[in-house]
């Protein structure tokens, strides 16, 4: 089977498969870059031409190549003890999260968190900072809002964005502990979204298709963040969580009050 029957029979037309490449290429010169970013940016851009339901748990599966690539070269650099308290939270938070979204509306939601995300991004843009390193169960309660702001609306990951930014840690030690914490999560999320049967042969089958984009994308952001540009690093994630959060806002406010 040609790509172009190939990419008929998952339901995308060449110029939107072509266009869902260009998207997981650009999130993933982001998340090489960053740690971080790939769901954030991916979800609501490929929403517009693949289906809803596909593209979370599509999101999810590349994520889980994505760390494969690169956790293996920064494994030194993780700051286990924290990644393991934010999980600990996080797993406590992900059933709440999950109520929370049966029960209320996603919009609203994402409303507030971007909201309090942008409050979170000010402070950090004026230079705030955790006076001391956060103990345990600051660290635990961190990660339960992560979990919890997951299972309701996708978007866990910038309570774990703001508190490495805000910690006084190195910045190899904070994107590597992004990325193995966000691998973490995004095994527990796969395994659910395959036990809910999911992860069908369609949904794999794109998800193979878009993994070279994906690592040719993380391979030029991870050069990227080896070069000069490292010390730009702070400003650059501050800028994609501010980017992001205004951009969910103005959605979430323009589908709650019909614009």
């Amino acid at each position: 089977m040609d790509m172009v029957s190939l990419t008929a029979a998952l339901g995308l037309p060449p110029d939107r498969m072509a266009w869902c490449l260009a998207v997981v290429f650009a999130a993933g010169i982001l998340r090489g870059y960053t740690g971080f970013g790939f769901a954030l940016a991916a979800v609501p851009t490929l929403a517009l031409i693949v289906p809803p339901v596909m593209v979370v748990p599509l999101v999810l599966c590349l994520e889980i190549v994505a760390s494969a690539q690169m956790l293996p070269g920064l494994w030194r650099e993780v700051h286990f003890r924290s990644v393991g308290w934010l999980g600990l939270g996080s797993l406590a938070g992900i059933p709440l999260g999950l109520y929370g979204l049966a029960t209320q509306s996603a919009d609203v939601m994402r409303l507030a968190i971007a909201l309090i995300v942008l409050a979170s991004v000010a402070g950090l843009a004026a230079g705030a900072r955790f006076r001391s390193q956060p103990g345990g169960a600051a660290t635990v309660l961190i990660g339960a809002v992560s979990g919890l702001l997951n299972g309701a609306a996708a978007m866990g990951g910038p309570p774990v964005i703001l508190f490495y930014l805000g910690r006084q840690t190195a910045v190899p030690v904070g994107r590597a502990s992004l990325m193995f914490y966000f691998s973490l999560i995004d095994a527990v999320a796969v395994g659910l979204a395959a036990a809910s049967g999911l992860l069908t042969a369609r949904l794999l089958i794109l998800a193979g298709l878009c993994v070279p984009a994906l690592l040719a994308g993380q391979a030029i952001g991870a050069r990227l963040f080896r070069s000069a540009l490292q010390r730009h690093y702070r400003s650059v994630a501050i800028t994609v969580l501010a980017v992001v959060s205004l951009a969910v806002l103005t959605q979430s406010a323009l589908t709650l009050w019909g614009g």
